[in-house]
């Protein structure tokens, strides 16, 4: 999907293997690379590649799970923390709620 995405917004997009992707960028063979600021920064991309655009194309939600055994030996402080990082409305918020229920009734 994300190769058809690319290609459709004119795009010459063409997978590689990670591991290749440092060396064919300090080359040249590569001009460009699609990943997650922390990845860019952890495999230093940031030595072989001039820019970084950040167009929000990809959204790339993180969800909190935990089985309800775990969530019930955290203590009031910890429960209260991952409490106040839960999401707070829409569908993530209609969500939690729902599995919280689900949770409460076991």
């Amino acid at each position: 999907m994300m190769l058809l995405g690319f290609r459709a917004l004119g795009a010459e997009a063409s997978p590689l293997p990670f591991r290749q992707l440092y060396a064919a960028l300090q080359a040249g063979v590569f001009d460009g690379q699609e990943n997650p600021i922390a990845t860019i920064v952890s495999a230093k991309f940031t030595q072989v590649q001039k820019f970084l655009t950040l167009s929000a194309h990809v959204y790339d939600p993180a969800a909190i799970v935990m089985a309800s055994d775990a969530h019930d030996d955290l203590s009031a402080e910890d429960r209260a923390i991952v409490l106040r990082r839960r999401p707070a409305h829409g569908r993530r918020g209609l969500l939690w709620r729902r599995l919280r229920s689900q949770a409460s009734l076991r």
